[in-house]
């Protein structure tokens, strides 16, 4: 019976949403059309004319899949959040709670929703990646993939944090810029912190990225890498779960306030 209700709850968000899916579709051919014609252009049109051509070749199979993925990904990221607008505004989780979908059924949705953006960041950067990969070979693109993943795993974390943020705050705008402004603050923390005490080691460590074989790193140490993937999904999840979870009950108790 739940799992009648969170398919529905899904269904009604996706449907609200189906034009910025929509947009998604168009934003992704006409970047896909964009990076191959910048990416001919550099072998058989007026690119080729500029100096170092060579990198200018492997800097397009890095960015384009990256920023690709950035987009598109960060597009469907809104799913939960505009839903939760929708909802405040039209006061639909009144009609929600007359229903008898507890809290647990309407947090299960919008994790339902962040899995979404998950896997529609990585069909994105899989796809955008091979059809690169095809025509202009792996080595280069295969480091713009890496990045896309990562690029889906930071913006999904961020969806997780916001959205518990967006439910307190009643607003998506202003959960977003809150915890926007602070992943700034902290990393600009670090990053201070670094330039202060470790910068020659962190520039050594700059100079060892631009020569690492990307493909013979990701085999040698996949275990690492999956066990922090993991580790990054599951507490972006419990974040997401239960901090979703916990004001949906405040709000429940303060009558709907």
């Amino acid at each position: 019976m739940r799992d009648g209700k969170i398919i529905a709850l899904y269904k009604k968000d996706i449907y609200l949403y189906k034009k910025m899916f929509i947009i998604g579709i168009i934003s992704y051919i006409a970047l896909l059309y964009t990076g191959l014609a910048m990416r001919f252009s550099c072998s058989y049109g007026n690119l080729r004319i500029i100096g170092d051509v060579l990198e200018l070749k492997a800097t397009f199979e890095k960015v384009f899949p990256a920023v690709t993925t950035l987009i598109i990904t960060f597009e469907m990221a809104l799913l939960p959040l505009y839903s939760i607008d929708s909802d405040l505004k039209y006061r639909f989780y009144m009609f929600v709670y007359s229903t008898d979908a507890l809290e647990e059924v309407q947090t299960k949705v919008k994790i339902l929703e962040i899995a979404t953006t998950f896997a529609l960041g990585l069909s994105v950067d899989l796809t955008y990646s091979m059809i690169f990969g095809i025509f202009f070979g792996f080595r280069n693109v295969m480091i713009g993939m890496v990045i896309g993943f990562v690029v889906v795993l930071f913006v999904c974390l961020l969806q997780c944090i916001i959205l518990p943020v967006t439910y307190m705050l009643k607003k998506s705008d202003t959960a977003g810029g809150v915890v926007i402004i602070g992943v700034y603050v902290i990393a600009m923390g670090v990053t201070y912190y670094i330039q202060q005490f470790y910068y020659d080691e962190f520039l050594l460590f700059i100079s060892h990225l631009y020569n690492i074989n990307v493909k013979a790193f990701i085999m040698h140490h996949a275990g690492i890498i999956t066990l922090i993937t993991l580790c990054v999904i599951f507490v972006g999840l419990g974040i997401a779960y239960f901090g979703t979870l916990l004001n949906l009950k405040r709000r429940e108790r303060l009558c709907g306030v």
